[in-house]
């Protein structure tokens, strides 16, 4: 028998393994690249949110311009167009001039 003792040997790593462990490194990392990609502040999600918003925006800016520009049109026609102002008025405060009879014709409310 022999007396002396045997070192045991590790189990040396085998080529396999070694590539098998850099595998699920690299799909680790790839997986958390394609999360904060995705996901965060800066994700591609929040960015086409955020696309939305400012398109959204941007048509509600040009509809105020326009209705801008229609309040302004009319801020000028009342300051200065005196027969503007008088059907205006007419319109608005159910006036007339003398001798002259307003009819006032409402639509019955539906009722649904």
């Amino acid at each position: 028998m022999n007396t002396q003792k045997r070192k045991r040997k590790k189990p040396r790593k085998t080529k396999k393994t070694d590539s098998r462990r850099i595998r699920y490194l690299f799909y680790l990392i790839f997986l958390v690249i394609i999360y904060l990609f995705l996901q965060g502040e800066n994700g591609l999600i929040q960015y086409i949110k955020l696309r939305r918003e400012k398109s959204r925006l941007s048509r509600q800016i040009e509809a105020l311009k326009k209705e801008n520009a229609t309040l302004e049109r009319e801020i000028e026609l009342l300051t200065s167009d005196k027969a503007y102002i008088e059907k205006t008025i007419r319109e608005t405060k159910y006036m007339g001039k003398k001798n002259e009879k307003i009819f006032i014709l409402s639509t019955p409310n539906k009722k649904e």
